[in-house]
This record gives C-alpha cells, structure tokens and sequence, in this order.
C-alpha cells in the first residue's frame, strides 16, 4: 500500500479533509467511505491499522474528517446527525469521481456511531451497495439513556427543555463537556487519540436524541448490510445491533463477539473484524449489486 493521498471535497459548501487510500488492485476498483465514531478525527489510532487490511482486500479506502472534526472547515465540536450522514453521501459522489473507483461498487465501513450514521445513508442512497457496521447504536435516545441513571436522565431532559428555551430566546445555546457519562474504559483507553475534545452543543444532543436508525435500516434491501456487535459493551449494547438485524432486509448477517468492552473490542478482536468485513465486501461489492440471498 503506497501512501495516503490528502484529498478534499465539499459537503453544503464546507470543505472536508480526508485520506485516500489505495493499494495494487487494478482500476477501477470498489471503494468503501470509513466513517469515523462519534467525536473523533481521522487520526484516531486503531483506523490506520485497519485500514492496511482493507486496502489489501482490494479496496480503496477513504477516511474522512465530518464537518467541524480535524481539519475540515465546520463549528468545531458539533455533531448533527443529518449533516454528517450528508457529509457520507458526499464522500461518496467524491468516490464516483475518482478514475481508479468503480462508481457501481461503493460501500461504507462505520465504527460505532459511524456505523449507525452509514445505516441511515445507505437507506437514503441507493449508491452504496454494501455496510458494515461495527459496535454501532441504532436508537439515539436509548443509546443516550442506556449511558445515564434515572436521576441523571430526568435531569439530562431538564437540561435540554432549558437549552431549547434558551436558544428559542436568544438564539444560542449551550454546550457541556460530555457526550454521555465518560465509563471507565473510555478513561483508560489507548484506542482513541489522546488530542482535547471540544464541547458538544445541547443542541447536538437533542438532533442524536431524535436520531434512530433503527427506524430505516429495512429500505437498504436489496442491499447488503453486515452487523458487527460485542455481547457485553457497554457503549453500544448488543442490543442495538440485533434489533437492527431482526428490521433488516436480506441479504444480512450479524456476528455477536464475546467482549465486555467497546473501544477494547476494536483492537483486540481486530482480526475477527477485519476477516469479517472484507469478507463481506468481497461478496457484496464485486458486482453492481448483490449475488447472494442470505440471512
């Protein structure tokens, strides 16, 4: 694998930064858009060894920075939900332009909230023919409410009747330093890169509240989907996933891996993931469209 190319494109008129990937395979070749979790760049540590594997699967691979995240142009620390799946779509359109890519043989890798921003895009948009999500929610206010106890999510509601208020009165809200409360793996882990986080507006909170990709991921069918879940994970239940498979359509798979960790799960059951994956992508991106019915 040579180098990554630095790229840009647009998404609503903010330029976006990202890394494109390619290895030896003969042009034109399928493509995949790996979608960062939530709240993190592209230099987040674990990606760059996934993506080798991907790329000597035959894929080319581009990893993107969403809007306001690394060096793409955006408010830095917001995460909408809707404008980052836009931000997908158009790394996609960039993908169709790109002479080495097969614009019929797109797919999309999603790590953790990535993959529930690649569920939602790929019901919308009948361009990308393959994903796999990994550790992914599917349900915004479960995921959201999973994370708080009782008192905390009564209070957290509080907190974003009053910020919508605010904003309605003044026309700005406010921000707090935590997506959900931080666990104590989140704390210890060397998976993510170590860089200060910005604050995440309440606004943005409320947008992921409203967001259930559980509600579309039926519409990617005939498209193939492949569900990735850790049995323990107290980020992203199991829970999340296996509802997902029970909605979706087929061709489908869901594989379960006995972990009691999230961002733990990323690197240590790597190359379950990894085997998993392209695996899929092989399957499912080799031609314009699905050749097997599965379940």
């Amino acid at each position: 694998m040579t180098d990554p190319e630095s790229v840009s494109f647009y998404s609503d008129g903010h330029r976006l930064d990202a890394l494109l990937y390619q290895g030896d395979a003969v042009a034109p070749s399928p493509a995949i858009v790996f979608c960062p979790g939530s709240r993190v760049t592209k230099q987040t540590p674990y990606y760059h060894v996934y993506i080798p594997r991907l790329v000597a699967a035959g894929l080319t691979v581009l990893l993107i920075d969403y809007r306001g995240w690394g060096a793409s142009e955006g408010t830095p620390g917001e995460l909408y939900p809707q404008e980052q799946i836009a931000d997908i779509r158009s790394a996609v359109t960039y993908l169709q332009t790109r002479s080495e890519v097969d614009a019929g043989r797109i797919g999309v890798f999603g790590v953790s909230f990535g993959g529930a921003l690649g569920v939602e895009a790929a019901a919308r948009d009948e361009r990308i023919r393959a994903l796999v999500t990994v550790l992914s929610p599917m349900d915004g206010r479960q995921m959201l409410r999973g994370s708080r106890r009782e008192y905390e999510w009564v209070e957290f509601l509080g907190e974003l009747a009053a910020d919508r208020r605010r904003r309605a009165l003044t026309g700005s809200g406010e921000s707090t330093e935590h997506f959900s409360p931080p666990t104590p793996e989140r704390s210890r882990t060397t998976a993510l890169s170590q860089d200060a986080i910005p604050p995440i507006p309440l606004a943005c909170l409320e947008a992921i509240a409203e967001f259930r990709p559980l509600d579309v991921v039926d519409r990617i069918a005939p498209r193939a989907v492949l569900f990735i879940a850790a049995t323990l994970d107290p980020t992203c239940p199991v829970e999340h996933s296996r509802l997902a498979y029970e909605a979706a359509g087929s061709p489908k798979r869901l594989i379960e891996i006995d972990s009691e960790e999230h961002y733990g799960t990323y690197v240590k059951h790597m190359d379950l993931i990894l085997n998993e994956a392209t695996a899929w992508f092989d399957r499912h991106l080799t031609a314009t469209g699905p050749r097997t019915v599965e379940q």
